[in-house]
């Protein structure tokens, strides 16, 4: 089954790139991302993915289903803006792509971390996650 590797509790380890990414797309000094003690809840079954965030005390849930457009709401955190996005499987990667294709967020396991890519036009940052 695709995407049965991020299944699980995931837990922040260090971002990469991350700045150049919210320069990219203007994000408000309020609004970027300090804490580093988020977690990841990520929940595959078949076409319908659920994917629950912890950070700051908060908790954000997104769902998705493969192949249907959506608000992108980890995009319209960091944006500030309404970003919609149409998840797919390429292999064993869940892709997030933005309409209009600008930017996407790619979510893999790679040497048994979750590794998430934010990329906006030719800006790419990581946030890497720690099995729980």
């Amino acid at each position: 089954m695709p995407g049965a590797a991020l299944n699980g509790k995931w837990v922040f380890d260090h971002g990469e790139g991350m700045d150049a990414v919210v320069k990219a797309l203007n994000v408000p000094a309020d609004k970027i991302p300090q804490d580093t003690n988020s977690t990841v809840d990520i929940k595959v079954n078949g076409d319908n993915i659920t994917i629950t965030t912890s950070f700051g005390g908060k908790t954000a849930e997104s769902q998705m289903v493969i192949g249907q457009a959506r608000a992108a709401t980890e995009l319209s955190r960091l944006s500030g803006k309404d970003v919609t996005g149409t998840p797919s499987w390429d292999g064993d990667k869940l892709v997030v792509q933005g309409a209009g294709g600008k930017g996407k967020i790619i979510r893999e396991v790679v040497g048994g971390k979750l590794q998430v890519t934010f990329q906006f036009g030719d800006v790419s940052g990581k946030r890497i996650f720690n099995k729980a």
